[in-house]
């Protein structure tokens, strides 16, 4: 990080000159940009633009090549696990398609980020799950595994595994791509809902 760089008190992401390469493809170069407390946002771009590739960089998926991200005016350090987890505790991310665990149940998806950064029991760490379930109208598939419910249902769950940690801040990477108009009109309800709440 550039010992000149300013932080903005009110922002709550700053990115500031981020560059990202993978070998010698070029994908992101030379962005900054503030978001704003308060506002949700939309990053529109073609196919392959780098979308993806910018947020992940955001929470700590991918790390820059260049520039810095600042989350609640702390500069990441992409080389401490610790500061990681604790960024990730409160930015969520939602990929694109769900990024749940084959081998987990439901239950068990939605419970481990809660299991794994707050170290509580399985006891609680399930009674949890259960709360965010039910919320979503999910507690009918808690048992079944992802590869037994549909698309638009594993996007939902994904929604209640990020909130388990009640972030305050969700980044949702293509949320409703693959999906049909009315699984595509429930999520935007759910985001809407999930935004309005707060």
């Amino acid at each position: 990080a550039s010992k000149d760089h300013e932080i903005c008190g009110l922002v709550m992401i700053e990115i500031d000159h981020l560059s990202k390469s993978f070998g010698n493809k070029q994908i992101l170069s030379d962005i900054s940009y503030k978001f704003q407390e308060g506002k949700l946002y939309f990053i529109a771009g073609l196919s392959g633009s780098g979308k993806s590739v910018f947020t992940r960089c955001i929470v700590g998926l991918h790390i820059p090549n260049e520039g810095i991200v600042a989350i609640d005016n702390e500069i990441i350090n992409y080389q401490s696990l610790k500061q990681l987890y604790a960024i990730r505790e409160k930015c969520s991310y939602i990929f694109q398609h769900a990024g749940l665990m084959d081998f987990l149940s439901i239950r068990e998806n939605v419970a481990l980020p809660y299991l794994k950064h707050f170290r509580k029991s399985e006891k609680i760490s399930y009674e949890k799950a259960d709360y965010w379930l039910n919320k979503l109208d999910l507690a009918s598939v808690r048992n079944l595994y992802p590869y037994q419910i549909s698309l638009s249902v594993q996007k939902r769950v994904a929604v209640a595994r990020a909130l388990i940690l009640e972030p305050k801040y969700i980044i949702f990477d293509e949320p409703t791509s693959g999906l049909d108009p009315k699984s595509m009109n429930l999520i935007d309800r759910l985001i809407d809902d999930i935004f309005l709440s707060r």
